[in-house]
């Protein structure tokens, strides 16, 4: 994992991606075993990063770890708003997948007031 996080914050965009995606390939099958928050950290401040695919990545890596991953919670709800939508997508299954009452809470009250047809707005969700 130790070089998974180093590779996480290269300067080049490609090997962020892949570092991010294996963070959570791997996180995933050792989350019961080692503490994860550094990893969890990594993800975080992948989720601003300026690629898309880094932030979707960083998304996905942390839906894949599951509960562990709650310290992203807000950071996955200003990603709900994201301009690119699989990252909006991601970090919502993120949030499902944290199954903590806040991180569904968050789910649900974004849910609750996305538009969901040009008429609606966060102010008049019907």
């Amino acid at each position: 994992m130790p070089a998974l996080t180093h590779a996480a914050q290269d300067p080049d965009a490609w090997v962020r991606r892949h570092a991010t995606e294996g963070l959570g390939l791997i996180g995933q099958q050792v989350s019961d075993e080692i503490d994860l928050s550094e990893t969890v950290q990594i993800l975080i401040d992948r989720l601003h990063d300026d690629y898309h695919w880094v932030r979707d990545n960083a998304a996905r890596a942390l839906a894949k770890l599951g509960t562990p991953a709650e310290p992203a919670i807000p950071t996955l709800v200003a990603q709900l708003e994201d301009e690119n939508r699989y990252v909006r997508f991601h970090a919502a299954l993120a949030l499902k997948q944290i199954k903590t009452p806040e991180a569904q809470d968050a789910l649900f009250n974004h849910l609750f007031t996305s538009r969901w047809c040009a008429l609606t707005t966060r102010g008049t969700p019907y």
